[in-house]
Order: structure tokens, then sequence, then C-alpha cells
């Protein structure tokens, strides 16, 4: 463990090193990045270099939380433990032995009920699967356990003393995720799924039962023609979502 020391002047980065870029240049970036992701469900097995999975997490660690505690943890997944997992998933599925650290909700009132079954059919469309093939339905919903094909995952957990809050820490951290993926020319999945099964991945992951698996991602490189990557969801309108108070609306 390093000892804390109180930085000199000659450690303080200069400000020209280290100032943020602003103004249309980053605002146009930004915005190519947002519309550019979604989420993919199927991924080559090709496996990305641990130099690019490092390049994903050195941009995640720029993610904001309360009063800095970066309260997140991420175990990442590859190779044989990957493999290993995804056969223990497929199986504690298969048994019902569903028992996440986090629970899960009963089910979704309106409105976002109708959202949700919206999104479901997006994505049935998508993988070109008729409404009466229930056979194919439940298999593309298995398909979660195998994550998604991909050859990695993170898995992402906070301590279980922080309370709820600690997610919506954990909530900025895997958007920040997400999009680095894209600014690495890479794809994932963020899946609450893979947090079913917490004792499977601590049977293979150093995972203390002081943190609790909150979620997942797969990630990896996209299938090229997968008909399930084509799928595209709607999104609200900030009129929708947003009031203004003491001011106009636009």
């Amino acid at each position: 463990m390093t000892q804390s020391t109180v930085a000199s002047h000659s450690d303080i980065p200069d400000k020209t090193e280290t100032e943020p870029r602003l103004g249309a240049e980053a605002g146009t970036s930004f915005r190519a990045l947002l519309e550019a992701r979604r989420s993919i469900r199927a991924f080559s097995s090709e496996p990305v270099g641990a130099d690019r999975i490092d390049a994903v997490l050195q941009m995640a660690r720029h993610a904001p939380s309360w009063c800095n505690t970066q309260p997140w943890r991420v175990y990442v997944l590859g190779g044989e433990v990957m493999e290993s997992v995804k056969r223990e998933f497929v199986q504690a599925a298969r048994e019902r032995e569903a028992h996440p650290d986090i629970p899960f909700m009963p089910g979704y009132a309106e409105p976002y009920l109708t959202r949700k079954r919206q999104a479901d059919e997006a994505l049935r469309c998508a993988s070109r699967i008729a409404p009466s093939d229930l056979k194919s339905q439940v298999l593309a919903v298995k398909r979660n356990w195998s994550f998604f094909g991909a050859p990695h995952a993170f898995i992402m957990t906070v301590p279980k003393a922080f309370g709820p809050y600690a997610l919506l820490d954990l909530g900025c951290f895997l958007q920040t995720v997400l999009l680095a993926l894209v600014a690495e020319n890479l794809a994932g999945c963020p899946q609450a799924s893979l947090a079913q099964f917490p004792h499977v991945l601590r049977r293979h992951l150093p995972i203390p039962e002081t943190e609790a698996v909150a979620c997942g991602v797969s990630f990896g490189y996209p299938e090229p023609g997968a008909p399930a990557n084509g799928c595209r969801t709607s999104r609200l309108s900030p009129d929708e979502f947003s009031h203004y108070s003491g001011m106009p609306t636009p």
C-alpha cells in the first residue's frame, strides 16, 4: 500500500497540460460518441488486446462520483475464466439459481412497461424472429448468460455498505465505460442479467462478500452482419422528461 504524500509545486501538472478540451470540436465529438453507442448482442470471438482494455478503463476513471469516493470495482473476464463462467451461468439459469446481491425489480408499472415492451419488440424484429417463434425468443434471452458470444466482460461491483447512492456513482462510471468502448472502436452491452448469479462469479473472481455485484458489460468487436446488432430503440424527447421553472421553455 502506498503512503499518502503532499504534492510539491513541481509535482503539480502545468495547467496547459490538463486543461479540458472545450468548444464546438469537443461538443461534436461527444455527440458523435453518444449517437454511435448502442447495445450490441452479437460479438466476434476475436479477443481484445489488454492495452486497449486498459485504454477504456483509463478513460472511464474520469467518471464523477460523490465526494470523489469512486466506489466502483471492475473485474475483467477473458480466456478460460470467461468460458468457465459462461458454462456455469447457463447451468445456473437452467437450475433457476438466481440470487442477486441487489434485488431485481418484480415488474414494471406504466409507462415503463410499455417502453420495455417496445424495446423487446424492436429487438425481436431486428433479430428476424417471428412473434409465433417462442423457441427462438427463449434462445435469444438465454444468450444473455453466454455474454452474447463476447470474448470479454466487465463485472462491476459497489460496496454493500454504501447503500443506493453508490449505484448513482456506478451509473456515471458505466456510461463512461460504454462511451470509452466506442472511442476505442469496440462495442459493449450493459447487462443486469450478469448480476443474477454472484455465487458463480465468486467461484472464479476475487469478489468479496462486502461488495455487491451490480451489473456487467459484455464487450469486444461486433459480429459483422448480425441481425440483432441492427436493433435501434427510441428515446423520449426532452419535453417529455424535463420541467422548466422560472424560465421559458425552449
